[in-house]
């Protein structure tokens, strides 16, 4: 389903459903996802957003001793991705301005120049790893997780 910009439910459009029926299998990122799309197909995997236990369990041993450098004993509020245009960083220079005694700690490749963008802001740290199991290895040292996501509206089916 789509959903207007008051953040209402549109029911799914001709075409929507069509696509939703002919489909082998649908993926969601919700339950209520879910439950709308098993109206039109019983082949409907619900997968969420995540992490491995086990992998992050055995990556609390060999999180890099700096960020406790970096930190200075401060809560760690970070964020492990891909540092694009979907960043808000309106946002994240707001949450460091709200919360000056933490370090907010991106962990990623910076594809559109937020370090230098966010350099002026003495709580911001951007970090790039050299291989994804390297990016994992900064989540254990978080107290907190976000996603700093520019809201945008859902694309239509044609998109």
């Amino acid at each position: 389903q789509s959903s207007n910009s008051r953040g209402g439910v549109i029911a799914p459009t001709d075409r929507e459903r069509e696509t939703l029926a002919a489909a082998d299998l649908v993926t969601v990122a919700t339950s209520g996802q879910k439950s709308d799309a098993a109206r039109y197909n019983r082949q409907v995997a619900l997968i969420e957003d995540g992490i491995d236990l086990e992998e992050v369990s055995s990556a609390r041993t060999s999180a890099p001793v700096f960020v406790a450098d970096l930190s200075e004993g401060r809560p760690v509020v970070g964020y492990l991705g891909a540092i694009g245009d979907w960043i808000d960083l309106d946002l994240v220079r707001s949450l460091a301005a709200s919360y000056p005694r933490s370090l907010l700690l991106m962990v990623g490749e910076d594809q559109i120049d937020a370090a230098l963008e966010l350099a002026d802001i003495p709580n911001v740290r951007i970090i790039e790893p050299t291989s994804v199991s390297d990016g994992r290895s900064y989540q254990p040292t978080f107290d907190v997780c976000i996603s700093p996501f520019r809201i945008q509206p859902a694309p239509s089916a044609d998109e």
